[in-house]
């Protein structure tokens, strides 16, 4: 398993024919989409991260236009995400509507290296929700977490069209993550373990089962006994 800073990378490896599918993000496909099958496998939506001791209700009074002068001093900042991340242009133009005032103060390479930034207090940052769950304990108690509406990213599965069956694959793999949670819990657990009883002989059938078999070497003996 191969992992990468950002989804162009592991999208450039797999033209160099490098790596065989990858999971990245949908809008890092846009030059050559038509060269890759691919499977929306989620939507994983944007988050803003803002420092845990910046007081509740204050990201409203931003969105209200409140004067930046009464705000928190994290909000006047902000972190600049990677410029070949697909979601740099929408967090840019999410902060010049809402938080005009702020500036790019950091830059950071990764997702996480922006929750760092934001969990001293420093500044706020876009990341993606699937982030939250891989961060320590020491981040996530310093953050406090809000959604947004219309920044979510599709996150796909894509692989070469040249090999016949790819397209199929996906499907296949698309198809299993949707039935991955029925799959968790049997539908008809009862009927599963009756099932798995019927498969399992009594130790009575499994001798008259053995019995059978050694009869029926005794009669080939036999046969050849009297040729």
């Amino acid at each position: 398993m191969t992992y990468a800073t950002t989804s162009s990378e592991l999208v450039e490896q797999l033209r160099l024919h490098q790596l065989n599918c990858v999971i990245v993000n949908d809008d890092a496909l846009a030059e050559d989409r038509s060269s890759f099958a691919t499977a929306l496998l989620f939507k994983d939506p944007m988050v803003l991260l803002v420092p845990a001791d910046v007081p509740e209700g204050a990201i409203e009074g931003a969105e209200q236009g409140v004067k930046p002068a009464t705000l928190p001093p994290a909000f006047t900042r902000f972190v600049e995400i990677n410029a070949n991340v697909p979601m740099r242009p929408v967090s840019d133009a999410w902060y010049r509507a809402t938080l005009p005032f702020a500036t790019p103060t950091f830059t950071a390479m990764t997702y996480v290296a922006a929750a760092d930034i934001v969990a001293e207090g420093l500044a706020t940052a876009h990341v993606p929700f699937s982030l939250l769950p891989s961060l320590p304990g020491s981040v996530r108690s310093r953050i406090r977490v809000y959604t947004l509406g219309g920044m979510d990213r599709s996150i796909v599965l894509a692989m070469p069209k040249a090999p016949h069956d790819a397209a199929g694959l996906c499907q296949h793999l698309q198809a299993a993550h949707r039935l991955l949670p029925q799959r968790i819990q049997p539908e008809h657990p009862a009927r599963e373990r009756a099932g798995a009883a019927a498969n399992r002989k009594s130790p009575a059938a499994r001798a008259g089962s053995g019995a059978g078999h050694r009869s029926r070497r005794q009669g080939l003996k036999d046969q050849i006994s009297r040729r």
